[in-house]
């Protein structure tokens, strides 16, 4: 599953088009996007179509913390959105309830969010991304570089919050970015997070996150709707 950097480039080299870096809460925030209003409502049917453009219109990159990660947390967050539906319909029931109690009226209940099965499928579909895009295995040059930006309270690390997956993901990102650079790629390389406490904003990152993607024509997108619109606006 997890391929060599050299095995990844040789790959992506083939043909010079977007790279879209996807990390760990991107993935998971197929589960939360049904329950959670800051997401976007259409970010499941964004993330889909980012899969079918996989190897046609972008290469989608992840990493073997990346995938950790999702395995240590796909049970927490799939039991948080079973929770949050059965919520939603014991308020749906209690409002039809009492308003056909009110009005005298016999308004049917819809169909129970919890019984449509979205939780196997959101499952399933995160299985599908990771089978489906390049998966760069872990270095030890990337814990070790990870574990500077540690000590240092460097982005995405800072004082109190450590964050050394993090820190190793952004250098497996970073390097993965400057091999392709120096191999003259001109696509655009971007990096998509929902994190910004830690890694800042597209036109704002987190020093020296500016620097670092600065120095290899990388870019931080905190929204996967954007994400597609710049892969569709790249390849139309």
């Amino acid at each position: 599953m997890f391929v060599d950097l050299n095995t990844g480039l040789a790959q992506i080299l083939i043909k010079d088009k977007p790279i879209l870096f996807v990390d760990t809460c991107s993935i998971l925030n197929l589960f939360n996007s049904i329950h959670q209003s800051e997401l976007s409502e259409s970010y499941v049917m964004a993330m889909n179509e980012l899969i079918l453009s996989h190897s046609k219109d972008l290469w989608l990159i992840s990493y073997e913390t990346i995938y950790e990660e999702w395995r240590d947390n796909i049970d927490n967050v799939e039991k948080t959105l079973k929770r949050e539906l059965a919520r939603l319909d014991r308020n749906i029931s209690v409002a039809y309830n009492v308003s056909n109690k009110l009005h005298h009226t016999k308004h049917k209940l819809p169909h129970k969010a919890s019984l449509l099965s979205l939780s196997d499928f959101l499952k399933q579909q995160s299985e599908i991304f990771f089978d489906t895009s390049i998966v760069l295995e872990r270095r030890d040059v990337h814990s070790l570089r990870g574990m500077h930006r540690v000590r240092r309270n460097l982005a995405p690390a800072k004082r109190g919050k450590p964050e050394p997956k993090d820190c190793e993901i952004v250098e497996c990102f970073l390097e993965l970015a400057k091999e392709l650079r120096a191999h003259a790629y001109e696509s655009r390389i971007l990096f998509l997070t929902a994190n910004k406490d830690d890694f800042g904003k597209p036109q704002k990152l987190k020093p020296p996150l500016d620097h670092d993607f600065s120095n290899v024509n990388a870019e931080l997108v905190t929204n996967i709707d954007h994400a597609l619109a710049i892969v569709k606006e790249l390849v139309s």
